[in-house]
Parts: C-alpha cells; sequence; structure tokens
C-alpha cells in the first residue's frame, strides 16, 4: 500500500513464494481443484417404416472409394432416414442445450423433460457453443459487423495466454461462406499491409490474345505471434431457414461468426466425441432391421404386420475440455 494511493476498500495480499530458514522442520503447501464442467450424453434416434407395396422401391447407390466404385440397394426411406440424422448430429453438436442445467446453469438433479411414453427422464448435454458460453466470447468490429484481422490477432492472443503452451499452436476457425469470405480479405490486406510479394509464373503463348492467367489465391491460414489459425466453411452455418438473423448488409449474423476452436495434440486432444458403451456394446451408432411379414424373405419374421422397419440410435456427446483455450467471435448486428 505504500505505492499507491490510499484505497477506501479492503486491502488484500497475495503470497508469491516460501522462505524457510536452515534445519526447518517441514514445508506447508495448500492444494486446489480446477473447475469441473459436467457433460452429458445425448440419445438421438430415426426410424424408418417401409410398408410390403413400397419394400419394391428401391435405389441404387453408387460410392468411389479407395479400392474403385462400390454401391448397393437401399430403400429410398432409409437414405433419407440416415441424411437427417446425420444432419441433426451435426446440429447437436454445435448448438445443443443441455436438459440437465438450470437457466442459470446450475446443475439438476433431475432432468427438465421426461419421455411422455416412458416417463424416463430425457437427459441431453451440450454442445460446443453452449460449453463455450460465457467464456472468449466478442463481436466483431468491421465495418459491417464482420471480425477483422485486429480482433482475430485479439482473440488468437487471449488464447494462448489459456493454453498449455506458448508457440507452434494450432487453432481452426470453423465459420460460414461469408465468414470465410470475410477472412479471405482480412488475409489479403495484411499480406500487403506486410509487403508480401506473390509471384506466380505465366507460360509466354502466342494464342490470340496472349496467355490465359487466373488472379486470386486462397488463403488458407493465418500466423500470429508465432501460433496458427486455419479457416474452415462449414455449410452449415448458412441455412437460412435455421438461422434467420441477418445484419445491416442483409447477410447472415451466423454465417459470418468465427468459433476459433484448440484441437489440442495428438497425445491430448482438447476437443473430442466420446460415446456410451461397455463390456464390448458401443452406442457409437446402432442400426438394424426388424422384420415383418412382407420383409425379408431370407430373415426371421418378428412380426405379423405388412412391412419392414429400420431402427437408427446413437448416444454420445461432444466434449471441450479446455473451454478457455476456445472462443468466438460474432458478427455484430
Amino acid at each position: 500500500t505504500t505505492h499507491v494511493a490510499g484505497q477506501g476498500s479492503t486491502r488484500t495480499c497475495f503470497g508469491g513464494y516460501t522462505s524457510y530458514g536452515e534445519g526447518s522442520l517441514r514445508g506447508y503447501g495448500n492444494s486446489f481443484f480446477p473447475d469441473t464442467f459436467i457433460q452429458h450424453t445425448t440419445i438421438q434416434r430415426k426410424a424408418a417404416k417401409i410398408t410390403g407395396t413400397a419394400a419394391s422401391n428401391v435405389l441404387w447407390l453408387e460410392y468411389d472409394g479407395p479400392k474403385g466404385k462400390f454401391g448397393g440397394w437401399m430403400y429410398e426411406q432409409i437414405r433419407q432416414g440416415k441424411a437427417q440424422l446425420s444432419a441433426e448430429n451435426e446440429f447437436n453438436k454445435w448448438f445443443g442445450l443441455s436438459t440437465m442445467k438450470d437457466d442459470n446453469g446450475r446443475l439438476l438433479s433431475k432432468s427438465r423433460l421426461q419421455d411422455y411414453e416412458t416417463g424416463y427422464d430425457i437427459v441431453a448435454g451440450d454442445g460446443v457453443i453452449p460449453q463455450l458460453a460465457g467464456g472468449n466470447e466478442t463481436a466483431g468490429s468491421g465495418t459491417n459487423g464482420e471480425p477483422t484481422s485486429d480482433d482475430i490477432t485479439d482473440m488468437m492472443t487471449q488464447l494462448e495466454k489459456k493454453s498449455n503452451g506458448v508457440n507452434d499452436l494450432t487453432w481452426i476457425i470453423v465459420t460460414g461462406t461469408d465468414g470465410y469470405a470475410n477472412l479471405q480479405i482480412q488475409m489479403q490486406n495484411l499480406a500487403g499491409n506486410q509487403n508480401i510479394v506473390i509471384h506466380q509464373n505465366v507460360t509466354q503463348s502466342d494464342k490470340v490474345g496472349g496467355a490465359e492467367v487466373g488472379v486470386g489465391f486462397h488463403y488458407t491460414r493465418f500466423n500470429v505471434n508465432g501460433n496458427t489459425v486455419w479457416g474452415i466453411k462449414h455449410p452449415m452455418f448458412d441455412d437460412e431457414s435455421r438461422f434467420t438473423e441477418r445484419g445491416n448488409d442483409g447477410k447472415l449474423l451466423q454465417s459470418g461468426m468465427m468459433v476459433f476452436m484448440n484441437m489440442g495434440a495428438a497425445a491430448a486432444r482438447n476437443i473430442e466425441i466420446l460415446a456410451k458403451g461397455a463390456n464390448g456394446i458401443s452406442r457409437a451408432e446402432v442400426s438394424g432391421y426388424i422384420n415383418g411379414l412382407t420383409g425379408d424373405p431370407t430373415k426371421t419374421i418378428m412380426s405379423s404386420e405388412d412391412d419392414v422397419k429400420y431402427e437408427l440410435l446413437r448416444e454420445d456427446m461432444i466434449v471441450v475440455y479446455n473451454t478457455q483455450s476456445c472462443g468466438v467471435i460474432r458478427k455484430s448486428a
């Protein structure tokens, strides 16, 4: 207090180190436990029912694999069901909301939702965005509310302080098409400000009108303070039906939002998806046919219904271990 002006509030001091005399009898210390973020798995399902008459309506699907083309027959309804569950799962992993927390984020002993058929609790965990909420979140300072190169530098500087390293770290920016286009502009302007000159070799041509030359480059990463951030374009952020808020430039706010993901190292991942399972049973992705009277004649008939059912189920969760090393720059309205 001798180095500052008089303070009207309560004064505190911070013990920075210890010092002992020769032949001291013992040492003393304080132990602290880190904050714990409790996450829950989410059960997702999808079902397809094909009646006997419709069972003869199938599609031939063909894919390009590592060993050439391969394909097979599949019911159209099952193909749609698989695609729907995949899209729903992607949205859940990013924006899913926990049913085990109240409005203030406090953990509940019982879910806020119950299944009306069974009466059991509907347990669901948080997606990436809710896990990062309340941490390193800010708004873009650009003319139309978009993030600028200075915003990206400030965010990377803050995230580095919360990481487990100082150099050679890698982040990923996940953004929509508008945000990715903004990244190209920001990195191009930054390259110009740093007097970076990119040369392009042009082969002399006798073609009338001259040689055909492509103009423009694809910028993929941004180096900041000895660390690197990569840009990834996520088309789900461009869904106009799902995300309706727009900025003063008429573009979707969600498409311009940037999510900074610290993926961690191979030996210690910071973000991963964990599936429920034990004793050789995995609920990562479970599917199967329930054969009806008019289903597959080579399989056991399980019911007298004139149909065959196909059920899909998965129970997993996405976990961000060090949420303070990740961040969000939202495009402001």
